[in-house]
């Protein structure tokens, strides 16, 4: 899965009244955003910046921390019953999406977390997605509006109340 998302650092702050973490963080990109590259958030811890994080959770081979591969997308159906994504009922995110040629921006949801290197500490993300209604393919979660400021809120959330939000999706 690659992503798009065209609008520049200040159509995203108007979208989201919200300001950049840091300026000059994101620089509008041509074409696709890969698994692996920066791209702008809004986690539960501030849900009045939007951050500029990487896309994808790692997947390390082994305890010598080489790097199979990034975990950018998991599904909504199976996200609870995996360990690498615990964090769900604690650290969410929104992430701005433009599907297919829209220019209005859809509200994804997402899962972060802090990861180590050897390089230090750093944020990633990874997008919950769902079936389609084509057999191969999946697609973003989305929320509503209103649904939005629920995800982003600092609150628990419960197995049982992301269940029953999730269960309205499929």
């Amino acid at each position: 899965m690659k992503l798009r998302l065209i609008k520049t650092a200040k159509e995203l702050e108007d979208v989201f009244k919200v300001t950049f973490l840091q300026e000059g963080i994101w620089q509008r990109k041509e074409g696709l955003i890969n698994t692996g590259d920066q791209y702008p958030v809004i986690t539960n811890e501030r849900p009045v910046k939007l951050q500029s994080i990487q896309w994808g959770f790692p997947l390390y081979l082994d305890d010598s921390r080489k790097l199979l591969r990034l975990i950018s997308q998991v599904g909504i159906e199976s996200v609870l019953d995996k360990p690498m994504f615990a964090n769900i009922t604690s650290n969410r995110c929104l992430v701005p999406l433009q599907l297919g040629d829209e220019s209005t921006i859809k509200y994804g949801a997402g899962i972060w977390d802090i990861f180590t290197n050897s390089e230090g500490r750093y944020k990633c993300f990874s997008l919950l997605t769902k079936q389609s209604k084509e057999v191969i393919t999946r697609t973003p979660y989305l929320l509503t509006k209103e649904t939005y400021r629920k995800w982003l809120s600092e609150k628990e959330f419960s197995s049982e109340e992301l269940e029953s939000l999730f269960s309205v999706a499929t």
